[in-house]
């Protein structure tokens, strides 16, 4: 989604019968790697509800840092970005 100045805003959503099984963590990885090595994007931005901890936590796991809180749609939430490198 959204690609602007060398970084990208991206979104996952993994049904509930596969929570808890590490589907989201690998596809958050797997959206991170090309993304740095065959699209050259310097970042990607992420975000989520503060009612989410599962998402806060697979976008950890992946490296991603908190940047700010915000308000989607009424909603409490927190915007999270991961430098990306081609090397790693």
């Amino acid at each position: 989604m959204d690609v602007e100045e060398g970084a990208a805003e991206f979104g996952y959503r993994i049904g509930e019968r596969a929570a808890g099984r590490g589907m989201a963590t690998a596809a958050v990885e797997g959206v991170r790697r090309p993304a740095a090595t065959t699209y050259r994007l310097a970042a990607l931005t992420a975000v989520t509800t503060l009612d989410n901890p599962a998402s806060m936590a697979v976008l950890a796991r992946n490296g991603f840092t908190f940047v700010e809180n915000f308000s989607p749609d009424g909603r409490s939430g927190v915007r999270y970005q991961r430098r990306l490198d081609a090397t790693r």
